[in-house]
Formats: C-alpha cells, sequence, structure tokens
C-alpha cells in the first residue's frame, strides 16, 4: 500500500537515496530541502512531477515547514549540519540540528504524521564537537517529545560514517570521496593525526535498507539504534584498501588532528539489519561511480 512520505535533506547525499527508493516503491514524496549543501542534480534521474513534490524550505523555520506536513503519513528527517562545517557556523549548526528537528517534531504531531525516522550519529556517543552536541540535542528533542505527546511515534537511526554514489566530494565532503578524488587526480590523501581512528563505514544502500525496515516493522518504535556493520577500518586501512582499488602507489601526507575527532565509536544498541556490502564492494561500487562522474564532468 502506498503511503505519503516527507524526506527532510531531501536533495542531499543520504536523503536523496531514501527518497528514490520511497519512489521506486510508489509513494507520493514531498520533499524538503534548503539547497545549501543539497543538489536537485540528485533528484533529477527519477523525479516525476505527479509523484514528487519539492519545496526549498529551511526545517529551522517553521512557518515554512508546517503546512507541507498536512496529509504525510511517515517523515524520514535527514535535514542536518554537516559535521565538517559545524566548528564555522556553530549556531546555524545549533539551529538546523536541534531547533530543525523540534520542528519536524512538532509539525508532524500537529499534522497526525503516523512515524518520525530521524537521522541521527554515532558521535552522540562521544561528545566532544559542536556537531555532537547538536545532534545530541535533536535526538533528545525527539526521545523527549513522546513524553508530552503519547501519540507521537519515532525511530532514530544513529548513522556512522556513510559513504556512496552523490556523496560531497569537495574538501567539505566524506573522507571516502575526498580520498577518491585525490587519488584519481594522483595527489595525496590528507590523513589528519595518525590515522589509526576507527570507523564503521556503511554503505549508503543498506542505510536506506535501515529506514525503510523502520517505516515498515513496528518492532521499531520507540527504538534508538547505532547503525553500524560489523566491519570496521582505521583511516589508514582506508586509504590503503583505495589506493589498491584504484591501481595507484599510496601517496599520503599526515596533518595535525582535528579538533573533536573520535577514535573509537560506541557500538552497542546495534539496528538489527542483515547488512549486504561489504567494505571492499561498496568501495568499488562508490569508486565506479565517481569514475563515471568525473568522465560526464569533462
Amino acid at each position: 500500500m502506498s503511503s505519503t512520505c516527507l524526506v527532510t535533506g531531501a536533495a542531499g547525499f543520504i536523503g536523496s537515496h531514501i527518497a528514490e527508493a520511497l519512489y521506486y516503491k510508489g509513494h507520493r514524496l514531498i520533499l524538503i530541502d534548503n539547497l545549501v549543501n543539497g543538489k536537485l542534480e540528485n533528484l533529477a534521474p527519477w523525479y516525476r512531477a505527479d509523484q514528487c513534490q519539492f519545496i526549498k524550505a529551511d526545517v529551522s523555520e517553521y512557518s515554512a515547514i508546517r503546512q507541507h506536513f498536512l496529509g504525510v503519513d511517515y517523515v524520514f528527517h535527514n535535514a542536518a549540519s554537516k559535521c565538517t562545517v559545524c566548528t564555522d557556523n556553530p549556531v546555524k549548526d545549533l539551529l538546523v540540528n536541534a531547533l530543525g528537528t523540534l520542528n519536524v517534531c512538532e509539525a508532524s504531531h500537529e499534522t497526525g504524521v503516523k512515524k518520525v525516522i530521524h537521522a541521527s550519529t554515532g558521535s552522540v556517543n562521544e561528545i566532544n564537537s559542536y556537531y555532537g552536541n547538536s545532534k545530541n540535542a535533536g535526538e533528545n528533542y525527539v526521545k523527549t517529545f513522546k513524553n508530552y505527546h503519547h501519540d507521537f511515534n519515532y525511530s532514530i537511526l544513529r548513522y556512522h560514517h556513510v559513504y556512496g554514489p552523490r556523496q560531497d566530494d569537495s574538501d567539505k565532503g566524506g573522507v571516502v570521496p575526498i580520498f577518491i578524488r585525490r587519488i584519481s587526480q594522483e595527489l595525496p590523501v590528507i590523513i589528519y593525526g595518525d590515522g589509526e581512528q576507527e570507523r564503521h563505514f556503511t554503505h549508503v544502500s543498506d542505510v536506506v535498507r535501515a529506514n525503510m525496515q523502520c517505516m515498515e516493522d513496528i518492532n521499531t518504535d520507540l527504538g534508538c539504534y547505532n547503525l553500524i556493520p560489523n566491519n570496521k577500518a582505521t583511516v589508514n586501512q582506508l586509504s590503503y584498501i583505495l589506493h589498491e582499488l584504484m591501481g595507484r602507489p599510496v601517496k599520503e601526507e599526515h596533518r595535525e588532528p582535528k579538533k573533536g575527532d573520535i577514535r573509537t565509536f560506541n557500538v552497542v544498541d546495534r539496528f538489527p539489519l542483515d547488512f549486504k556490502v561489504t567494505l571492499r564492494d561498496g568501495l568499488l561500487d562508490t569508486i565506479a561511480w565517481y569514475q563515471e562522474h568525473y568522465r560526464s564532468a569533462a
């Protein structure tokens, strides 16, 4: 049975993949993004006006989003200030990740949304950054909102180091596409600190599957989960694997550690997902997408 689903951050990396999966399942879509980081080109290959409605709006402005929740069954809240830019504007970071989340909860409650699937982050497990604090505040607003409104329903997924096609490969983007870009350009990859930071790299297709499971499985109601595959790798290991898969000699440059960087992540409260994508297969898929993307842009 088809539903009406609203996706915030819909033109972003993860949001666009979730929206695309919902589209092909036949759901009607309301897509919200302020296009600060999101790109309409992420929606273009599958977007159809008879099934989708795009609204340019910021979740931190309640009056701009509230009316679009009318008639919505499920909300996938993926709008967020990126962790790589939080230091530059911690106030905006707080407004989007905390106030924006509260606004989504309020709009969902007022319009009778069945469930909110909220995108959080593994950074809330070891809070030592603006981003971790603001995302923790957003997560706590979701949980606390239930205390005031007993008919409110949610699932929280803490994403860990998501990668895959469409991720931003600029210096403000994710480590996987940044490394792929620099290796393609025959430049050394930049590693902050000693590179022994542990990461649970999660392919975006598994993130999508987890979101679909939260929508369809009542056993996930009111749950808060770390979405992490069994594999883990250090940043140094990621660099080695990518150089190997791309057939290039290892070139690295180490710099001072970043403030707020986390060396190892809490792995309790795992989401019960049968992860389908191994790290090597996911990286091969991602490399192939970027190589085609670079050829198309040439």
